[in-house]
């Protein structure tokens, strides 16, 4: 899967680098997503409501928020980051 990051959540993770949960994010958002070919192999993801093809990736205190783009564009999502 192609994955757009929006420069906020690049800006976001940097300023996670030194805490403890930086890693898993950072493994979830560069390796797993590019790897898998369906959001619905991540664990942990839910569909947000009122929002068609956008979903939420709860990592521990953080969650990454991800937009599907249309398949006949080319399958890609773009991720932001929130603090719980």
């Amino acid at each position: 899967m192609k994955v757009l990051y929006r420069k906020l959540f690049l800006k976001d993770l940097k300023k996670l680098s030194k805490q403890p949960i930086y890693d898993q994010i950072v493994e979830l958002v560069f390796t797993v997503l590019s790897e898998i070919t369906t959001l619905q192999k991540i664990h942990g993801v839910k569909s947000m409501r009122k929002y068609p093809r956008r979903y939420r990736i709860r990592v521990g205190n953080y969650l990454s928020g991800t937009k599907r783009k249309p398949k006949r564009i080319s399958k890609s999502t773009e991720s932001v980051l929130m603090k719980l």
